[in-house]
Formats: structure tokens, C-alpha cells, sequence
């Protein structure tokens, strides 16, 4: 369609050039005449030069940056193009009409012939040019999307097995305690594992899927101490239509029961998700022991893979901060959603 449209564009340009040329000056028998000299003179050098540089220099040279090769294979080619050129005229009208009025009008023609032939060398690269450019833009787009749908799937493959390997153990050493407590928490698990190996394949789920998970993944955490209360754990607002990517802030909580250094008091994790319109908050906070602290990275999910994350999930839509005062580390997470 690009080719068509051109040609078509120079066909009319020319055609309204010819129709200029004779106002005044009627040149009807002398149509064959004019057709002659401008196929030979102006279309020819003109297809000739377009094409030379859209499917032989451009990918050849100058694709490659080779500029020396392709300003000498350039000029050879515009010789051969004026060569070509001249010997039609000669072939329509006869040996002499490149010299009808000496050497002077030869080169005239000749000169009149580059010139066109470079300017059709010069949109044969531009053209040419934008195509290219056009189809790696669409092929970059492409790969983008299966590098961003790969990424997504090999953090997720990375964040469930852990979280999975915390549960396990903590389920093994509530079994030699109480079993038929256990028990019930074993029916926890398997709701998490079914929710791990078939709601988690989805893209984004309800929000209340996710608090839900949240609140086993909790009850879970509990069995390992006496204090049922060292969590703190709430969920406010009223827009709970929001769909979001499974297991979204399992990742920080799961680090704040990595890190928090005294099980037995009150509060010493506290986790609360604020749903509005527009946005979401997650906020967690843990006490901690800065001597004991171990890396973030170290048998938990590390902060770099979380952050790497919600890039790839909101690119632009999200704000993150953490700190850490008085032995108490927080981090704030806010989705936008961008909801009316």
C-alpha cells in the first residue's frame, strides 16, 4: 500500500506538472513526444534510483553504517542509472536527441537526470527507513510482552514454593504437640494449596480472594507461638470490587514474620490493607532485631524481586516506601487504580 500510494502520488504530481506545461501552449500532437521524454527522463531515474536504495542499499549498507561503501556504490549506481536513462531516450528518439543542441544539452540531460535519481535514492532511504523502523518497533513490542509475561511467571514460580516450605514446617512441628489441631490446620493448608495451584494461574482475582489468603496464611503463622495477638491484622473500606494479581502482599508479610524478633508481644506485627476508589494501601510493620537481622534476601523473598514485581504490575501506578525507626520496620505500599 506504501508503494502504491507513492507512485500514485508522482504519477499525479507529474500529470498536473504536464497539464501546467501547456496552458497556452496546447502540445496534444505532441503527447507521444512528452510520454517519451518523461518516462525516460523523469519515471525511469525515478524508479530506478528509489529502488536501488529500498532493497539494495539500505539493508546492505546503510542498515550496517558502512557509509564509505555506500556513498561509492551510490554513485556507481546513479551512473549506471543516467547510462540506462539516456540510452532510452536514445532508443525512442534517436542517437540525437541527447545532442540536439550539442554537448551542452547532453549534459543538461544528464545533470537533470541525477538529480532526480537522488532525490528518489533519498526517499527510497527514508521510506525504507520508516518501514524498518516501524517493524522492529512491532517486533519489540511483541518480544516486550513475552519477556513481561516470562518475568511474571518465573517471580511467581519463586514466591509460592517459599511460601509453601514456611507452612509445611510449621504444620511438622505443630504435629507432635497436638495432632487433632494440626488437623485443622492441614484443612487450611490444602484450601491455600488449591488456591496456589489454581486461583494463583490467573492474572488478577477479587481483593477479597486475597484477604482471604491473607488470614489462612495468618492462622498458620499463629501455630507457632502463644500468643495469639503478637498479629494484629485489618482490613478497611468499602470498595471491594477491586481486582488485583494473586499473592500481591504475601511477599512483605511473609518477611515480617521472617524478621520479627519478640513473637511474645503485643503487636509485634501489624498489618492492615486500606481498600478505597482510586488507590489501595497495604501497610505492615514489624519489630525487629537490628544486631540479629538477617538479609532481606536470605530464606524469604527478597525486597528486589517484590519491587521487580509490582514494576512489571504497575508500571507507573504504584508508590512504595519502607523504613525502619526504633526498631520497628514498616513498609507502605499504595495501588493506584485509577477507578471513576
Amino acid at each position: 500500500m506504501i508503494h502504491f500510494g507513492y507512485w500514485a502520488l508522482y504519477l499525479a504530481m507529474l500529470w498536473l506538472f504536464f497539464l501546467a506545461i501547456q496552458v497556452g501552449h496546447p502540445i496534444q500532437n505532441r503527447i507521444g513526444y512528452v510520454i517519451g521524454i518523461g518516462f525516460s527522463l523523469v519515471l525511469l531515474p525515478s524508479i530506478l534510483g528509489f529502488y536501488l536504495s529500498y532493497f539494495f542499499l539500505f539493508k546492505k549498507y546503510l542498515q550496517d553504517r558502512k557509509i564509505l561503501l555506500l556513498l561509492g556504490y551510490t554513485l556507481i549506481g546513479l551512473f549506471f542509472i543516467a547510462f540506462i536513462s539516456a540510452g532510452f531516450i536514445s532508443l525512442i528518439f534517436g542517437k540525437d536527441m541527447m545532442f540536439k543542441s550539442g554537448y551542452e544539452s547532453f549534459f543538461t540531460e544528464l545533470f537533470l537526470i541525477g538529480v532526480i535519481s537522488v532525490i528518489h535514492v533519498v526517499l527510497g532511504f527514508i521510506i525504507k527507513g520508516f518501514i524498518s523502523w516501524y517493524a522492529d518497533l512491532k517486533i519489540k513490542e511483541k518480544l516486550q510482552g513475552h519477556t513481561h509475561k516470562m518475568e511474571l511467571e518465573l517471580i511467581k514460580s519463586k514466591l509460592d514454593p517459599h511460601f509453601l516450605f514456611n507452612t509445611i514446617n510449621n504444620i511438622d512441628g505443630m504435629m507432635i504437640k497436638d495432632p487433632e489441631v494440626a488437623s485443622k490446620y492441614l484443612d487450611k493448608l490444602s484450601t491455600i494449596l488449591r488456591f496456589m495451584l489454581y486461583e494463583s494461574k490467573v492474572e488478577k482475582i477479587p481483593i477479597l480472594k486475597e484477604i482471604e489468603y491473607i488470614q489462612k496464611y495468618i492462622d498458620l503463622q499463629k501455630i507457632r507461638t502463644v500468643n495469639p495477638d503478637f498479629v494484629n491484622y485489618t482490613v478497611n473500606g468499602t470498595h471491594i470490587k477491586h481486582q488485583i494479581p494473586p499473592m500481591l502482599f504475601i511477599p512483605f508479610i511473609e518477611n515480617a514474620f521472617k524478621h520479627v524478633a519478640a513473637k511474645k508481644s503485643f503487636h509485634a506485627i501489624e498489618i492492615n490493607i486500606l481498600i478505597e476508589k482510586q488507590k489501595i494501601i497495604f501497610k505492615c510493620n514489624n519489630n525487629f532485631n537490628p544486631i540479629r537481622k538477617a538479609s532481606n534476601t536470605e530464606g524469604g523473598v527478597g525486597n528486589e524481586l517484590i519491587e521487580k514485581r509490582l514494576q512489571l504490575l504497575y508500571p507507573g501506578k504504584h508508590h512504595i516506601q519502607k523504613s525502619e525507626t526504633n526498631d520497628i520496620y514498616s513498609v507502605e505500599l499504595t495501588i493506584f487504580t485509577n477507578e471513576n
